[in-house]
């Protein structure tokens, strides 16, 4: 229920960055050369987790859903993506409530396709991290401890600096 409608504490997969088209929910700097299979008019680099192209099948027809192990967001030096999430006040109930009092972190699974970028991420607005991962996929917390938020929506922004970065998921941690 809580990846349903994006309530702490959660795991988002960096494809499902928002809904409100470009310049609200991702920005891009010019169009790939190669469509994506997922989200293709997005223009946003959807690879698999090796960094080959999600390309749709060839094929007209009914094609099985094949992630071969899972996808990642390319961004380009210049390219964002926004993540919106929840804070319910409610308590921490069975349906997945939230005591306001918990102390969350953001973790990212994070690599570059060359060594050399840099993620830098901001929550609501403000900056939170610069994040400099390897060739290598890795976890890394860019706060173990968030700021205290109050209940409602919330948005995460990751960007890339001096380098593309591939980022696979986002995971708010209690």
């Amino acid at each position: 229920m809580n990846a349903l409608f994006r309530r702490i504490p959660v795991r988002i997969p960096a494809i499902h960055y928002g809904y409100e088209g470009e310049g609200r929910s991702f920005g891009r700097q010019g169009m790939p050369e190669w469509k994506s299979g997922y989200r293709g008019d997005d223009g946003m680099e959807i690879r698999y987790l090796d960094g080959r192209p999600r390309l749709p099948p060839e094929t007209p027809g009914w094609h099985r859903w094949d992630t071969e192990g899972g996808l990642c967001l390319e961004l380009k030096p210049g390219e964002w993506a926004a993540y919106d999430f929840t804070v319910r006040s409610d308590g921490g109930d069975v349906a997945g409530g939230v005591d306001l009092g918990t102390v969350y972190r953001l973790v990212l699974q994070l690599g570059t396709p060359a060594g050399a970028g840099v993620a830098a991420v901001t929550l609501d607005g403000r900056p939170l991290a610069e994040l400099r991962p390897g060739t290598a996929w890795e976890r890394i917390a860019a706060a173990d401890r968030l700021p205290a938020l109050e209940a409602g929506t919330h948005r995460v922004v990751v960007a890339a600096r001096e380098g593309a970065v591939r980022v696979e998921s986002l995971s708010f941690e209690a």
